[in-house]
């Protein structure tokens, strides 16, 4: 007969794994909260005072006279210079000694504030479009770029300090590189044959010096006083405009057609490390590969999205500063992987995605596709795939993900612009908040999912399934998992997307208490038969508690539901992207420390590498006007399996309304005051206002189990409840044995939004 421990043996032992299971290590998060708190540091030397992030970067950039919300800070005169442009209007904004000042989340940290001119500024222009349309320089737009009919920004070649921006003006193509010449800043312009007559502005609303140097283009001032060049229908222009000092002796203007087929290195340097392989001691082993943390160029590694090459031994990863890096030698034992760095000077990179060996990454203000066109192991061309999207100055507008589907179209999340510390939104549009959707040439763009607030990762399944990641917050209870079809809404209203409460919203898979998952990251899909036994299935990751979860999903009445548990794996960074090998077939899952997370380290890049040994988990959930059957991976022992005291359960629901998140509210016995209140308020739903207060609040109410069922499969297990009911959330604690005698003490959190009926 075998011995079965007490069962006040095992809920002591169950409640310690299971806070392992959610929440990893207790010494690891306390220790990454003191080391993040300690780490931010607002006044002095920082870090990025000698980042080097090549001779371009994309940014908001703050200036005297506005802000430029997709703008290239490229250098000039030897790095001693800044020259800013606008890629939504193809415009130069204004030039300035010395490099932009950095501010802002990605750098020290503040919830506000953007780079900007460090000082006075050498040369400014108004904002405004930067080439005429029918003669007019009105800006039609309120957000996003210029129409493609009149501008469009193409990207830039870069060839050692040089940097050449492509874009077309209606159906002419144009090159256009800046320089620092003998106290002069200058704009070579190169065009083969303009369609039509053409109008550049100079200097609007501005005086400072202009002449032109070559053909071409004539300069005149307008009847706004703004100085504009000029170029007639037919001509060709190698010209470059000299602004701030008319006395300069300037070169002749140089074919920029030599600058557009690749350039030397710019960071020759690699970095070999060996991975760090763990034991083996349950079905899946964390294995390490450490980062180029150290390097000559001060970029501060914080990797926010990777994927695969074909071959499998090689990965490209982004991080949160804008650089791209090349991991190479990723086999099975991890003795010599090579960094190189790749790209960099991106706009605040949280999502990549590899095509046919070709690297595409999104930030804030695109999709840029790399392409090293001389092969020497570094991009030299930063194509704009996609500019669509619209964005203001706002520090919350993360772009977060990408990821295509079988057809090829792309597809990433956008949060919405939050207010310094969370609450509430500043000026609104309709690309906050959504998944945007972007055709496979990226010519075109789509919104289809709406209401979103900070979803922190996407996922594509292998049917076109889209989910994202949530947020707690503002119109958002607790964090959740949405599932996301066309023309859905998450339940985030904002002037932007023109909602009311009274249109309601729709459903998440399922809600997440803050202990299990306080800052959503990506869904990942497996994709064999060689990761155990979730072939098929969907993961979710969490960047808040550097964990990852089985997803078990049900669809009723056409809608999905389902809940979530813990894979026995532990993280040393967070939970924010994850890929499978193409060719090992194994997770590897990259995160950094940005904002709330336990993660010990800032960042990493982990292989959890199957071995073989049984899994022991829940793994399908189905809700019915009965009760709920489990499923397990494992056979179960049927003495444990049948006895009600092997199970807890809790429900309780949350408040959808304006307030930054929810308490936990009675299903049976609802305070219909509070929730009132809540109804109406920013503060937190049952007059709470910290997550301290909010973890002593309500628990839930306890829901017996009537009766417990072990099915003929050995593996399933009917939890008979009476007047079991639609619910937000849902606790099942588990305390079990397989017939094998591995244990299984583990916790559900699933939400039921239909009841299936019983067969």
């Amino acid at each position: 007969m075998r011995l079965i421990p007490t069962k006040s043996f095992l809920r002591t032992a169950f409640k310690a794994c299971c806070v392992t299971l959610v929440a990893g290590s207790l010494s690891i998060s306390a220790t990454a909260t003191q080391k993040q708190k300690k780490s931010k540091k607002y006044d002095g030397p920082q870090w990025f005072d000698n980042f080097k992030y090549g001779p371009a970067i994309g940014t908001v950039t703050g200036l005297p006279n506005g802000i430029v919300v997709k703008s290239q800070a490229i250098k000039v005169g030897g790095g001693a210079h800044t020259v800013i442009y606008d890629t939504e209007m193809m415009s130069f904004n204004g030039a300035f000694a010395g490099s932009i000042k950095f501010e802002g989340t990605p750098w020290n940290g503040r919830h506000g504030g953007a780079p900007k001119a460090p000082g006075n500024m050498t040369l400014q222009s108004d904002i405004g479009p930067g080439w005429a349309k029918d003669g007019s320089f009105k800006d039609p737009r309120k957000f996003g770029p210029l129409p493609k009919h009149w501008v469009k920004y193409k990207g830039q070649y870069r060839n050692g300090e040089n940097v050449v921006l492509t874009y077309t003006v209606g159906n002419t193509s144009v090159l256009e590189m800046p320089a620092f010449e003998d106290g002069a800043f200058t704009r070579t312009i190169n065009i083969d044959k303009a369609a039509e007559k053409m109008t550049v502005m100079i200097a609007r609303g501005q005086k400072f010096p202009v002449k032109v140097v070559g053909s071409g283009i004539t300069v005149r001032t307008d009847k706004d006083g703004n100085i504009v060049g000029d170029i007639a229908a037919g001509a060709s222009v190698n010209a470059k405009i000299v602004m701030g000092n008319d006395a300069a002796k300037v070169t002749a203007p140089a074919d920029l057609t030599a600058h557009t087929k690749g350039g030397p290195l710019q960071w020759a340097e690699t970095f070999d490390v060996k991975g760090i392989k763990a034991s083996v001691n349950g079905p899946y082993a964390t294995e390490e590969i450490p980062l180029p943390e150290k390097n000559p160029w001060d970029s501060r590694i914080r990797f926010s999205g990777f994927d695969f090459f074909a071959d499998g031994t090689r990965a490209a990863i982004c991080s949160w500063n804008g650089d791209v890096w090349i991991a190479s030698g990723i086999d099975k034992d991890l003795e010599k992987v090579t960094w190189k760095r790749y790209a960099a000077g991106l706009f605040e990179t949280l999502g990549l995605k590899i095509v046919d060996d070709v690297i595409y990454v999104t930030g804030k203000d695109q999709i840029t596709r790399l392409h090293d066109i001389n092969k020497d192991g570094e991009a030299d061309f930063y194509e704009n795939f996609n500019n669509d999207i619209k964005i203001t100055q706002n520090f919350h507008e993360f772009t977060f993900g990408l990821q295509t589907d079988k057809e090829g179209n792309f597809y990433f999340s956008k949060g919405a612009p939050v207010r310094g510390g969370g609450r509430g939104f500043d000026t609104t549009h309709e690309h906050h908040g959504i998944v945007l959707k972007v055709s496979k040439d990226g010519q075109s763009s789509e919104v289809v999912g709406n209401g979103l607030r900070a979803p922190g990762g996407i996922g594509i399944g292998p049917n076109g399934e889209v989910t994202t990641g949530e947020n707690e917050g503002t119109y958002v209870p607790a964090c959740k998992i949405n599932w996301v079809t066309p023309g859905s809404f998450s339940g985030v209203i904002h002037p932007g997307n023109g909602r009311t409460m009274e249109q309601g919203y729709d459903k998440p898979l399922c809600w997440l208490p803050m202990q299990v998952d306080n800052s959503g990251g990506g869904q990942v899909w497996v994709d064999s038969d060689q990761w155990g036994p979730f072939n098929g299935e969907m993961l979710h990751l969490s960047y808040g508690r550097s964990t990852v979860y089985k997803v078990m999903r049900q669809e009723v009445n056409g809608v999905m539901q389902g809940g979530v548990v813990a894979l026995p794996i532990k993280l040393a960074s967070s939970a924010m992207r994850g890929r499978f090998n193409p060719v090992d077939k194994q997770l590897y899952v990259a995160g950094f420390r940005g904002w709330q997370t336990n993660a010990a380290k800032e960042s990493g890049l982990q292989r959890i590498r199957y071995t073989g040994k049984d899994v022991s988990l829940p793994t399908e959930l189905k809700a019915t006007k009965k009760g709920v059957y489990i499923t397990f991976t494992q056979k179960l022992d049927k003495e444990l399996a049948e006895d009600i005291g092997s199970y807890s359960i809790k429900w309780w629901n949350y408040v959808w309304g304006p307030m930054y998140g929810s308490a936990h509210f009675s299903v049976n016995n609802p305070d219909k005051e509070a929730i009132a209140k809540a109804l109406v308020s920013e503060t937190k739903a049952g007059g709470t206002k910290g997550q301290d207060v909010k973890a002593a609040a309500f628990k839930g109410d306890d829901v017996p189990v009537k009766s417990a069922k072990l099915l003929e499969d050995g593996k399933t297990v009917f939890l008979e409840i009476s007047n079991i009911r639609d619910v937000m959330q849902m606790e099942i604690a588990l305390d079990l044995e397989t017939v094998d005698g591995d244990i299984i003490i583990s916790k559900i959190y699933n939400s039921i939004h239909n009841l299936e009926d019983d067969k």
